[in-house]
């Protein structure tokens, strides 16, 4: 699937007269990077801000949606770090990175919890540059050289798609938590 068709499915999801689930929205976007980078459901996730500024919350994978909350003061955290920075980060081995790294002991539906190896982390803009949320595609493994590297072409194309499917990411951000 190309990025055009994407969203030619997601406005067609939006029209349609079913509910309408907004989760289907971020379903179909996370579906669209696993095939492109190759890489499985856990390995996409989608953190947005709430409605006070102060934490980043995962909307996806779902998982992910209820294991907690990131302070975006939080400067242990590449997402936040991400998000405050508004500039995005690629990561061949994040062994030598300082994170943290407690999201990654939370099995996936699957039932399994390996460590993140390698990541794409880049922030979600709107058009004037206002940040949202931050959007993660990981390779997991035990050891880093069982994972492919990502290459600096594939944070352009991450951030290309973010840039063209800010319009259906914008409605996560600011979401009161409950």
């Amino acid at each position: 699937m190309t990025l055009d068709e994407l969203i030619k499915n997601l406005n067609s999801l939006i029209e349609s007269e079913l509910e309408n689930d907004s989760s289907q929205i971020l379903e179909q976007i996370a579906k669209f990077f696993m095939e492109k980078f190759n890489v499985e459901e856990d390995e996409v996730s989608f953190l947005f801000i709430d409605s006070d500024g102060l934490f980043l919350r995962f909307f996806y994978p779902p998982h992910l949606k209820d294991a907690g909350l990131l302070p975006v003061k939080f400067t242990d955290s590449i997402a936040t770090q991400v998000f405050n920075l508004g500039f995005p980060r690629l990561i061949n081995n994040i062994s030598f990175v300082k994170h943290f790294s407690l999201f990654e002991t939370v099995k996936s539906s699957k039932g399994k919890a390996l460590p993140i190896q390698k990541m794409l982390v880049a922030p979600i803009l709107s058009p004037d540059g206002k940040k949202i949320g931050v959007v993660q595609v990981m390779r997991k493994g035990n050891k880093p050289d069982e994972v492919e590297d990502f290459s600096e072409s594939d944070l352009d194309y991450l951030q290309t798609c973010i840039s063209k499917l800010f319009p259906y990411l914008k409605a996560f951000a600011g979401q009161k938590i409950k």
